[in-house]
């Protein structure tokens, strides 16, 4: 790359001074801001970030974010002199990494340019970090804001996890060795760990390895820690593979602890001879400390545990106490109340227009006239037979005008109940034509104000428990602080209709949806949004002195505090839930 920079250069040299970094400071304050006022909602959009949908979004914006690093590393060596021979990607589990070759940073004299090019990565995925949080401010529930979500939980996982993880040989790890003065940490590190297991396990001790005074405690703790990282990688890396890839996902895992485990026993058999040589009773020894070993970490996958906490996603919604529906159909020709006024019981909502029901009514009354008339004709005649069909025939006019006059009366909407006027904007509906039966106003009371939830399915087991019981709600966001609630009904099954719009995070909610058509034709088709998985709706009784004050559409967050867990309890149901969702 070093041709590229040498064109490069010159034009974004200003991105390693200091301008740029007083400009960095500014942003972070702005975007760290932002993140700490609002870091409910921030945490609420969380929940579906590894969902199918977002899969190739991640991966782009990942992808975008390497390459900048790497960039950034090739301008702060080429500001200190230093030259970039190599540039290149690899792939894990098919996640690119790019990396560049600045080994020649290692020659700088000054302590603070090596770090300076270490940091370079970091600082940029960081500011673009602080940017994406900014956009995320100020366009909520947008396309925009949604990539601006992304964006921050991508680089600040990069960033802080992998890149300024010192226990990795990446960004994080050359500065901590720049600070602390060790040469070579991993490896020394790397060598006492395994040669205090091959001390502890084989009864064999490698000479060269014994680390003393703070340095070499800080080389053995190092060591250590770089261990347990690896195997929490190992974890972390299936769990995404199997969520990211079912089956496939798993397959390519296994392979990578095969090989994981592989290599070392592979090496153990090659060694084995001389390790013999050291110690005769190598196979004693090495299965009572395994037995052992295994013993400690089976009762500790058992009864190690921590308290289960749940967090449900919920909103302010209206039990529609009474819904206006029209018992005729017609034109709206006049609305008597506007959204949000108060109305009592038999007031007078809209007045519907239908000339063809006042045309049949008028005709209807014409034909009775004149069959009156033919009737009062035939008995001034003496024709008696016709008078009687004639008065048959005025009976069935008469119970069809009856039942004409009484559409005529339902073009006049009144008010089934008292209340304030709800749902639909009663002015948006002037001169359109309503069907029977179609609902045009919803009438609500502040005492039908209640909560719904939407609940998962691996935490259904133990909301179920709490019904009838107090619950922890959190509307800090909105102003309302954490107050205590009532769980009053849990649907008996599970569905992927989204409980409100507000949850949804095409609307600035916490959970993944989809859109998916509906009908058959062009012109029958329409759309609505659904949950990728089944969830199970809660409804939640408010506090009475709360439900005058909170406003229908603000959402809230459940902390349900669920049993003591353990790994065991953990991995077991989730193993059995990934089979349930294969069935």
């Amino acid at each position: 790359p070093d041709p590229f920079l040498d064109r490069v250069y010159p034009y974004l040299s200003w991105l390693t001074g200091r301008w740029f970094f007083f400009f960095w400071v500014v942003l972070a304050v702005l975007g760290l801001g932002i993140l700490l006022v609002r870091w409910g909602e921030f945490t609420d959009q969380v929940t579906g970030f590894f969902s199918p949908a977002k899969l190739l979004l991640i991966w782009l914006i990942w992808f975008l974010l390497k390459l900048l690093h790497e960039l950034f590393h090739a301008l702060v060596c080429r500001r200190y002199g230093g030259r970039v021979y190599d540039f290149g990607i690899l792939f894990i589990l098919f996640i690119p990494l790019t990396y560049i070759d600045a080994t020649s940073s290692w020659t700088f004299s000054s302590k603070w340019q090596r770090m300076h090019v270490a940091v370079a990565g970091i600082f940029a995925e960081l500011c673009i970090a602080w940017l994406a949080l900014l956009v995320w401010g100020a366009l909520p529930g947008t396309t925009a804001g949604l990539i601006a979500h992304n964006t921050v939980m991508v680089a600040g996982v990069s960033s802080l996890l992998f890149n300024a993880n010192p226990l990795m040989r990446f960004d994080g790890y050359y500065i901590l060795s720049d600070v602390v003065s060790i040469p070579n940490l991993y490896g020394r590190g790397i060598a006492f760990v395994k040669s205090f297991a091959g001390r502890i396990f084989l009864g064999v001790g490698r000479e060269g390895v014994r680390e003393k005074g703070l340095s070499g405690a800080f080389i053995k703790i190092y060591g250590v820690s770089v261990y347990i990282w690896r195997i929490l990688v190992i974890i972390s890396l299936g769990y995404l593979a199997s969520r990211m890839a079912g089956g496939f996902g798993i397959f390519i895992t296994s392979g990578a602890v095969i090989i994981w485990v592989g290599m070392p026993l592979a090496l153990f058999v090659r060694q084995l001879r001389n390790i013999k040589k050291q110690n005769p009773a190598v196979f004693h020894r090495l299965l009572v400390r395994m037995f052992i070993a295994a013993v400690c970490l089976g009762l500790g996958i058992r009864y190690i545990g921590w308290q289960d906490r749940i967090r449900i996603p919920a909103v302010v919604e209206y039990r529609h106490q009474y819904d206006v529906k029209p018992v005729v159909d017609g034109f709206v020709n006049e609305m008597k109340v506007v959204a949000g006024e108060q109305v009592n019981k038999g007031q007078l909502l809209a007045v519907l227009e239908n000339r063809e029901l006042l045309f049949r009514y008028t005709s209807l009354q014409l034909k009775r006239k004149k069959l009156k008339l033919k009737a009062r004709l035939a008995r001034s005649r003496g024709r008696l037979n016709e008078v009687q069909i004639y008065g048959k025939q005025l009976l069935v006019l008469d119970r069809e005008l009856a039942e004409r006059k009484k559409d005529i009366a339902g073009l006049h909407v009144y008010a089934s109940g008292a209340g304030t006027v709800a749902g639909l904007m009663p002015g948006s509906l002037l001169g359109t034509y309503i069907t029977r039966g179609k609902e045009i106003i919803h009438i609500v009371s502040k005492d039908q104000k209640y909560m719904v939830a939407s609940c998962s399915q691996d935490d259904i087991d133990q909301v179920r428990a709490l019904i009838g019981k107090k619950i922890s709600v959190d509307m800090r966001t909105s102003g309302y602080g954490e107050f205590t609630a009532v769980l009053k009904k849990i649907s008996p099954t599970a569905t992927l209709d989204l409980v409100h719009p507000a949850l949804g995070a095409v609307f600035g909610g916490p959970l993944d949806v989809r859109r998916r058509v509906v009908g058959s034709g062009l012109k029958n088709q329409y759309y609505r949004y659904e949950l990728f998985g089944p969830r199970f709706k809660l409804e939640i009784e408010l506090p009475e002195s709360l439900k005058g004050r909170l406003r229908v559409g603000q959402t809230a967050v459940i902390h349900i505090r669920g049993s003591r867990v353990n790994l065991w309890d953990r991995t077991v149901s989730m193993f059995e839930n990934w089979l349930r969702r294969k069935q």
